[in-house]
């Protein structure tokens, strides 16, 4: 399931993330010999990004706020120029937001990244 706090609207097996794993394998979106745990835990945590590099290709992240908010003490939500440089070192050309408008997507544009706006509910399964 994913991380909301509402109620599940799928359910998902272990089974069902074998076999997503065994596809993500085949189509060379990921790989044992390549899969750094350690990056991935350092970008996970809010003050680091808060994103995930599925692939060379695509990044999930979660989305940016219009201003800084402290989310707790001495850690603050990223704003989109806080990823610029990050996105620009792995090639990132283009964002595409799938919820709620909580940023100008122009802030993106004029540093030169393509934005796509593909709205999907919170949790909800794109």
């Amino acid at each position: 399931r994913d991380a909301s706090q509402g109620r599940c609207t799928f359910a998902l097996t272990l089974e069902d993330c074998f076999r997503g794993l065994f596809a993500a394998k085949r189509d060379r979106f990921f790989g044992f010999s390549t899969f750094d745990p350690d990056e991935y835990e350092f970008y996970e945590q809010v003050e680091n990004g808060d994103f995930h590099q599925i692939s060379d290709k695509f990044i999930a992240f979660s989305g940016p706020s219009r201003h800084k908010k402290e989310i707790y003490p001495g850690v603050y939500s990223n704003i989109p120029s806080d990823y610029f440089e990050c996105f620009r070192e792995r090639n990132v050309t283009a964002i595409v937001r799938l919820n709620t408008k909580c940023y100008d997507a122009r802030e993106f544009v004029d540093a030169g990244f393509k934005h796509y706006d593909l709205f999907f509910l919170d949790g909800s399964v794109p």
